[in-house]
């Protein structure tokens, strides 16, 4: 059976659309509800959830007393919420499902002829008159606008589900022609611009000012990272400044990446990474299997800091990625220790120990016995086990986090992927793991910039997206393939993909996204040099950070 859920578009011809000019029956009066009874309804049928954030929000009640000489179609008075006027609209009998009674709500300003885009989530309600408790409802999800101005259900409920007990109550839901049908209404704030909006029919370039960036066939996973790099505008600004006019443009990776990047900031539509995947296969730069993913970033970024290397942008890639660790042995029954530095770009972390970044930090730089294959010196006094423990010397600017997602099957020799949960938060401080000799280092919190994701989508096996936060540190972009949206702070922290706390009526079934078991890789950017990393253009600047 077709499912006409998306309400109605236009009236017949024989009601005009316009509300003043509708059949609006008697109402009886009968129970009364308390505010209190009305907010505890609302927390029943229409529950906050997923990071919803209500503008307002009321409740209508609409009594009817004689169900049987109703015309065919009908309508409730006004509720106003927001500058909006909203009403319930009936049909006793669908003109599409015979049998069926239809319920709508339908919006329209009080002023203006254009709407504002309100979006409403909301319950309908068919009770019986005398006991509430015995009803139907659905709740409902929608943007309104000009051309959808009614949402609701055409086949709401059937006439002998209306008037016959359901198994779980003693009456039925109309009684002797009379029922009440009821409208929640939560106007709900819209924080991206698109919420519940029919994304085939908008364009999103005006509104995300940016644009992606089609999959390339054998560099599936490169999109989202070259997305990545782009929006960290002092790096792209460094790439600018490498000088090209010797290159072959045929074979150059930095030709490549620039005209790439100049399309990205032109370009209105999506474009593709052809030019720069042949120049990296011309480089002998390969795509690997994605449990090998880690190995071609690191490929990729030695590339960069390569191609970098004698001009003005010299050094970059290790000034914007290169940290150090110190690693300080203790000797049991001795003063002495020892200490080795080492540098390091990212961090690899083992999802089958660690669950979350605290998890891993604290192990990471905690005490604990040296390793069995190091050598250690003889100090007179030293007795037992060399112990050892981590810390940071130096902090980069951008910390780069990869979890192995992905291995290798021993049995079938074949790519797998681990559902480990990983969680991840939008702020770290580190200030706990820093050396002594770090204690210069005023600034050790790290906010979120991107968050990396691999679909599990069965029919297409390499889909990779990311989140990416190139603006204020609660505004979101969503990077999937060629698609660019805005999305919310909470949709980005939704690790666990918590679905519908009630019936939500909707032209697609959702699956909830475990976000936490699809993560593969985290890109933080230091507190203190955000603004200069995603934002700045003095490249020479970048040599004074510390």
């Amino acid at each position: 059976m077709t499912d006409y859920s998306r309400g109605i578009r236009r009236l017949p011809q024989a009601y005009p659309s316009t509300p003043d000019n509708y059949y609006r029956p008697a109402e009886v009066q009968n129970k009364r509800f308390t505010d209190e009874e009305n907010e505890a309804m609302f927390d029943k049928y229409v529950p906050l959830h997923r990071g919803m954030r209500e503008v307002t929000h009321g409740v209508m009640h609409w009594e009817i007393d004689n169900w049987y000489q109703l015309p065919q179609v009908t309508q409730s008075r006004e509720l106003i919420l927001a500058d909006q006027r909203y009403q319930i609209i009936l049909r006793p009998e669908s003109n599409v499902h015979k049998g069926y009674v239809s319920v709508f709500l339908t919006c329209f300003n009080r002023e203006q002829v254009q709407l504002s885009n309100p979006c409403a989530y909301f319950s309908l309600v068919l009770s019986n008159i005398s006991d509430p408790t015995i009803n139907h409802h659905l709740a409902f999800e929608c943007r309104f606008n000009k051309s959808t101005w009614a949402y609701g259900k055409e086949a709401f409920i059937s006439h002998h589900n209306l008037t016959s007990p359901a198994s779980r109550f003693k009456e039925a839901i109309m009684q002797n022609g009379t029922l009440r049908i009821s409208a929640y209404v939560r106007v709900i704030w819209d924080e991206t611009g698109i919420l519940w909006e029919d994304m085939r029919r908008v364009p999103m370039y005006p509104i995300v000012r940016c644009v992606g960036l089609f999959r390339h066939p054998e560099y599936h996973y490169l999109g989202p990272m070259l997305q990545a790099i782009f929006h960290m505008r002092i790096l792209r600004h460094a790439i600018y400044l490498i000088p090209t006019t010797a290159h072959n443009p045929k074979t150059s990776v930095a030709s490549a990446l620039q005209r790439l990047f100049r399309q990205l900031e032109s370009s209105q539509q999506p474009i593709g990474i052809e030019e720069l995947a042949i120049a990296l296969k011309r480089n002998n730069i390969t795509s690997l299997s994605m449990n090998s993913m880690h190995d071609f970033y690191n490929i990729f970024r030695r590339k960069l800091a390569s191609i970098m290397s004698g001009n003005v942008a010299t050094g970059v890639i290790n000034k914007l990625f290169q940290g150090r660790i110190r690693t300080t042995v203790f000797y049991p029954g001795t003063h002495q220790t020892t200490n080795f530095v080492e540098d390091f770009y990212d961090f690899h972390v083992d999802l089958n120990w660690f669950h979350n970044l605290a998890e891993f930090f604290t192990h990471y730089c905690k005490l604990m016995p040296l390793q069995q294959n190091s050598q250690v010196p003889q100090f007179a006094g030293f007795t037992g086990n060399a112990q050892q423990r981590m810390t940071f010397e130096k902090l980069p600017p951008v910390l780069q986090i990869y979890l192995n997602r992905f291995d290798v099957d021993p049995g079938t020799l074949r790519i797998k992927k681990s559902d480990s949960t990983f969680e991840y938060p939008q702020i770290i401080d580190l200030s706990d793991y820093k050396s002594s000799a770090a204690d210069h280092l005023q600034w050790s919190r790290y906010i979120l910039y991107g968050a990396f994701f691999h679909l599990s989508v069965p029919s297409d096996p390499h889909a990779f997206t990311c989140y990416l936060s190139p603006g204020a540190p609660t505004r979101w972009l969503n990077f999937v393939d060629g698609q660019v949206t805005p999305a919310t702070h909470y949709e980005v922290f939704d690790y666990n993909g918590a679905p519908d706390p009630v019936r939500i009526d909707r032209d697609d079934k959702r699956t909830p996204f475990r976000r936490s078991e699809h993560v593969y890789m985290l890109m933080y950017v230091r507190e203190d040099l955000r603004d200069f990393i995603l934002n700045g253009s003095d490249v020479m600047a970048l040599h004074n950070v510390f």
